[in-house]
């Protein structure tokens, strides 16, 4: 009994140990990124410094969730608050959050924190949150595709004047959602403007190393 049960120990160190390997190679590999991309897509120093701190931040609150209890997963709903939060923007009245419980691995938390904080600052900027008509509504679901599970995230602004000819596919954002959730997570995401605001649907593969559990669905 006490072989096995020090076998058992052995083997929960050997998996957290590869799971910190991961999380820092992850993350390492994320900060260069963010460094490079930040400077390539900026226009002036103060620029820079002011994206960057904004971008590592978003990477700083998901390590803060984990430091407090590395298995219990993140949730998806308070990943989400915690961004908009940070720009004083979780009122209900402005942000509306709609879906099921869903509890992400770091390595899934990490990137698509990094693509909430874009969608943010961009609504900050351009969209729902530079006018005070502007609303956000962000909801989620499990569906299936061609037999598969995902885990759809619209995120949708209305209330906002936008031009649908205007090209918003450039920039760090776009980086961001369409290429590293991309090579990530193998995720999608999609983006369609109307004159009355914008809506950019992530599509997530519901697979064990991008979601720790999920509540049932109705």
């Amino acid at each position: 009994m006490a072989a096995e049960a020090g076998r058992n120990t052995d083997d929960e160190r050997a998996a957290l140990l590869a799971e910190l390997q991961h999380r820092v190679r992850n993350m390492l590999w994320l900060t260069r990124m963010i460094t490079r991309r930040s400077a390539e897509s900026s226009e002036s120093l103060e620029d820079y410094v002011a994206h960057l701190d904004g971008r590592l931040g978003a990477m700083a609150r998901v390590q803060n969730t984990v430091i407090r209890d590395p298995r219990a997963g993140l949730d998806l709903w308070s990943l989400i608050t915690d961004e908009l939060a940070s720009v004083q923007a979780d009122d209900p009245v402005r942000a509306r959050l709609v879906g099921p419980t869903v509890l992400l691995h770091a390595r899934a938390a990490e990137p698509l924190a990094l693509a909430l904080h874009e969608l943010t600052t961009n609504a900050l900027k351009y969209g729902a949150l530079s006018t005070p008509t502007g609303r956000i509504a962000v909801t989620w679901r499990c569906a299936a595709r061609q037999g598969a599970p995902i885990l759809m995230i619209d995120w949708t602004e209305t209330g906002v004047r936008l031009d649908p000819s205007e090209d918003r596919r450039r920039g760090f954002g776009w980086i961001v959602l369409e290429e590293m959730l991309t090579y990530q997570l193998e995720a999608e995401a999609q983006l369609n403007l109307s004159p009355d605001g914008m809506t950019c649907r992530l599509v997530l593969p519901l697979t064990d190393r991008i979601v720790r559990s999920m509540e049932d669905q109705d």
